[in-house]
């Protein structure tokens, strides 16, 4: 009976890997097309592991996350390519669209018994503290794990850039993270984020030099460095 138990356990182990890899090959693909998020999924699911361990995170939850947070951005596979490879600001209505990834990421994971532990990750990483979000649950109707991963996702948001928008440095996307802290993002998370990407900043700088669009913090004596 045990020897049974262990091998179903194992095979479904085995079955869950090669899931998550094709999905991860289809993050790749979805990459691949757009310069401005090469490498993005891969960066977030870094930055959610360093704060899921600051935060003691649990082995089984902590693994969770680094799976979703590869597979956050999922659902964008489904959105108009002419949307995804624009250049510019996006419409009203083009955003709109944008916003729908998170739903059509959770409907691809719903067909795959195996990976629906990731639907809240992809289905809520853009919600907010305050409600303000894409499906407007608050506070403690976000899951953990959500909370960590859109964390991660803004700090490599702007620090990546955008074709209409130039990356911000690392200190000073932290004092953005800061300014939304409790509103956008929960606060003591922001605050743990912030401890570990300062003591992790040299790994963090060279993964951000990769991008090609890394800026360099520098010092402005009595002026305020945030371009918000």
């Amino acid at each position: 009976m045990e020897k049974r138990r262990k091998r179903k356990k194992s095979n479904q182990q085995s079955e869950e890997r090669v899931l998550v890899k094709t999905i991860h090959s289809l993050i790749a693909r979805l990459e691949e097309k757009d310069p401005y998020t090469a490498g993005h999924s891969q960066r977030v699911c870094k930055y959610s592991l360093l704060l899921a361990e600051i935060l003691k995170v649990p082995p089984l939850i902590k693994e969770t996350i680094k799976q979703g947070a590869l597979l956050h951005d999922l659902g964008k596979i489904n959105l108009s390519k002419r949307i995804l490879h624009k250049k510019g600001r996006l419409k009203p209505e083009e955003f709109e669209e944008i916003k729908k990834h998170p739903l059509e990421g959770a409907k691809i994971l719903e067909s795959i018994a195996l990976l629906k532990k990731y639907i809240p990750i992809l289905l809520y990483h853009h919600e907010r503290e305050d409600g303000k979000g894409y499906q407007g649950k608050k506070g403690n109707e976000i899951p953990l794990e959500a909370k960590i991963v859109a964390i991660a996702d803004a700090f490599d948001a702007m620090t990546s850039g955008r074709d209409y928008r130039k990356p911000m440095s690392i200190e000073e996307a932290l004092e953005e993270l800061q300014k939304n802290a409790g509103n956008q993002f929960k606060k003591d998370y922001v605050e743990k984020f912030v401890q570990v990407v300062n003591k992790k900043k040299k790994l963090i700088q060279k993964m951000l030099k990769k991008t090609g669009v890394y800026k360099q913090h520098t010092s402005t004596p009595n002026r305020r460095k945030n371009k918000s």
